[in-house]
């Protein structure tokens, strides 16, 4: 199965005090071998500034290392996937969807992806297709 990582994700996985650090790191863990796990440009700048943010440059350079290592899947972001996501935002504005997750969420619907590893509670709301009728699947549940 193809799953994208989030921010939120990945931001728990690599930091010990945060409240979602066991059950990220437990099924990035466990998951890593069965399933691909993706990310998008996007959500990778997003990370590495988060974290060097809040935790320092060095952690920010072995976040990125770990994930080169880990030969996780980074998706380059389209010119139609900023167009789509200016449309997302535009279509729920009682939303306050960040422009990483808009662009996500239309590379969520290029890819057809359906499996997200998230604590951003954005992932629970979002529907897509006709009638915006398809959820995602926010992982670990």
């Amino acid at each position: 199965m193809r799953i994208l990582v989030d921010t939120s994700a990945w931001y728990a996985i690599g930091n010990r005090s945060d409240r979602h650090h066991e059950p990220a790191s437990r099924f990035y863990a466990e998951r890593l071998k069965s399933d691909e796990f993706i990310t998008t440009d996007a959500i990778l700048a997003e990370t590495w500034a988060l974290v060097n943010a809040r935790v320092g440059r060095p952690a920010a350079m072995t976040f990125w290392e770990r994930l080169r290592k880990a030969r996780i899947e980074v998706v380059p972001l389209w010119p139609e996937d900023l167009d789509r996501a200016w449309h997302i935002i535009q279509d729920w504005p009682d939303q306050a969807f960040s422009l990483v997750d808009a662009t996500t969420f239309a590379v969520i619907e290029r890819l057809g992806l359906t499996h997200v590893l998230a604590f951003d509670g954005h992932f629970l709301v979002y529907r897509s297709g006709p009638g915006r009728t398809r959820s995602l699947t926010r992982l670990p549940s």
